[in-house]
């Protein structure tokens, strides 16, 4: 048996995305009808990969826009890493890194950023390209924490979070996952983040409604109303078996009434019904890791949510 790899091109669009939607440890953000949307924001150095002539996965990648000779996978993506069907044992994927050093060699690179999907994304555990960075030496330069909860167990918010909960009840405040929102929602999200970090979100109105577009059932948003008026919100990425929250963002009004614990609440207790296992609120760390937002940390650890990490690597090819 051998392996080999193939440069990505627009022929093998299908072929690509079937290979994410069988995977052990892929999602839909790792697909071409995803990553699609940065359009030429990046430069596609994505490859595919064989075995005995059958694609057995792929590895989303482009250049890294802030480091010049640098691979990352991928820096459009939360995560990214080799997405696989799981045919691959043992050492075959540290054979199979070694080809891609080959190959990004050849081609100029020095380093690849390499963004691991998290274990809890897996279908089954699929940690091979961890130990295969691990032994080739490569740097684990940062690590992020996330608050995520487990979905099959009983609730356990704890007693600030049911005040809150409770006075958003007694305000009245109402629950839409009607995405119309959106528009109101990006405003409030854009002041949030503006304030407190000076920064935008990595998605603009425009991005986030097409990729709305293309995954009607991959993206949600559960948006609070106080008298018809937006207050605040959260935007899910629903993925295989984790759904995963990549806005946050509350208006005055909004923290006032205690928006954000019911919409929680709602979209807890909602997806319980569903067969997804877990409830990933995202990262409450900044500076690449190094600093801790506790405020933030301990308002979605109250939902009964534990520890969970997002890992950088830095493999010097």
């Amino acid at each position: 048996m051998s392996f080999n790899l193939k440069k990505y091109d627009s022929t093998s669009f299908e072929t690509w995305n079937e290979i994410c939607s069988c995977s052990v440890n892929g999602t839909f953000i790792q697909t071409m009808k995803f990553l699609s949307y940065h359009g030429n924001k990046f430069e596609d150095k994505s490859l595919m990969i064989y075995k005995d002539n059958i694609c057995i996965g792929v590895f989303p990648a482009a250049c890294d826009p802030n480091k010049s000779k640098y691979i990352s996978s991928h820096p459009g993506t939360t995560f990214g890493g080799f997405v696989h069907i799981g045919k691959i044992k043992g050492n075959e994927m540290t054979e199979i890194f070694n080809i891609l050093r080959k190959y990004y060699l050849s081609e100029g690179f020095e380093n690849i950023i390499y963004k691991p999907t998290p274990y809890f994304y897996h279908q089954n555990p699929s940690q091979e390209d961890i130990y295969a960075l691990h032994k080739l030496n490569a740097i684990r330069y940062r690590c992020d924490m996330s608050s995520t909860l487990d979905l099959e167990k009983e609730l356990n918010f704890s007693s600030r979070r049911k005040r809150g909960l409770k006075k958003a009840k007694n305000n009245n405040i109402q629950i839409s996952e009607n995405f119309k929102y959106i528009s109101e929602y990006w405003e409030i999200l854009k002041e949030n983040l503006k304030e407190k970090h000076n920064t935008n979100p990595v998605h603009n109105i425009k991005e986030i409604n097409d990729l709305y577009k293309k995954f009607p059932e991959n993206i949600k948003g559960i948006f609070a109303l106080d008298r018809d008026k937006i207050t605040g919100g959260v935007i899910l990425f629903i993925h295989k078996n984790v759904i995963h929250a990549q806005y946050i963002a509350s208006s005055n009004q909004g923290k006032t009434n205690s928006a954000l614990d019911y919409v929680f609440d709602y979209a807890i207790r909602k997806f319980q019904l569903t067969n997804i296992k877990w409830f990933d609120f995202g990262i409450s760390t900044e500076n690449e890791g190094k600093y801790l937002n506790e405020g933030l940390y301990n308002f979605k650890k109250e939902f009964g949510s534990g520890s969970t990490i997002y890992e950088f690597y830095d493999w010097t090819l």
